[in-house]
C-alpha cells in the first residue's frame, strides 16, 4: 500500500513539473498575426500550425 501511495504522489509531482516545462516550450504564441495586423483575411485556408520557435522564425513577411 505504501508503494502505491508513493507512486501516486510521484505521478502528480511529475505531471506538475512536466506541465510547466511543456507550457514553456509548446505554449501558445499570443502575438497578433500578420493577417490581422495588415487587415487581411483570417480564413481557415491560411492556417499554419507551427510551434513557437518556427512561428517566430518566419518573421513578418
Amino acid at each position: 500500500m505504501l508503494s502505491f501511495v508513493i507512486s501516486v504522489i510521484a505521478l502528480f509531482v511529475g505531471y506538475a513539473l512536466y506541465s510547466r516545462v511543456a507550457e514553456r516550450i509548446f505554449g501558445p504564441d499570443d502575438r497578433e498575426t500578420p493577417a490581422i495586423r495588415k487587415g487581411g483575411s483570417t480564413d481557415i485556408a491560411n492556417c499554419q500550425m507551427l510551434c513557437k520557435t518556427h512561428n517566430r522564425s518566419k518573421g513578418n513577411k
